[in-house]
């Protein structure tokens, strides 16, 4: 699925991780480009958040407790079939095969961690997303990217 090719001055992303480390960086990384960032650590409270908005992006761990980052995927298509939501799929046991089976179970991309800020710029150009949208009616975006890479093993 590609992205919707018009997006609201400042585009929406919705993080769902749940190592607190992870989550904060990848806030961090979109914050520090102005995107609005919605941030939770379970696929209940994702299920919840999109109730209420429908983000441009998700930006969705695999392992997740409770429910995988492919079963919130799919609930979210079945149950908000009106969203055109983007998904990508974080693992921290990246193989060429898990990543394949991602992408056919519908997933729009996978991220590998450890991942950089560069590579989720490169990721988000690729699918035709604004990347830098401050001074879009943004934040002023001092999250200075660190150097930080987001590890972990989910």
């Amino acid at each position: 699925m590609k992205p919707r090719t018009l997006f609201a001055a400042v585009p929406r992303v919705l993080v769902v991780e749940d190592d607190p480390h992870a989550l904060g960086y990848i806030g961090e990384i979109f914050r520090m480009w102005g995107w609005t960032v919605d941030a939770v650590m379970t696929g209940r409270q994702a299920l919840d958040r999109v109730d209420d908005n429908c983000p441009d992006l998700i930006v969705s761990d695999l392992v997740l407790p409770g429910m995988s980052g492919l079963e919130l995927m799919k609930a979210l298509r079945e149950q908000r079939s009106d969203c055109v939501i983007f998904f990508v799929l974080v693992t921290g046991y990246g193989t060429v095969s898990r990543a394949v089976s991602a992408i056919d179970a519908g997933a729009d991309e996978v991220l590998l961690k450890p991942f950089t800020d560069e590579d989720v710029r490169v990721l988000l150009e690729r699918n035709g997303f604004p990347v830098d949208v401050r001074g879009k009616e943004a934040g002023d975006g001092r999250a200075a990217a660190r150097g930080d890479r987001a590890g972990g093993g989910t």
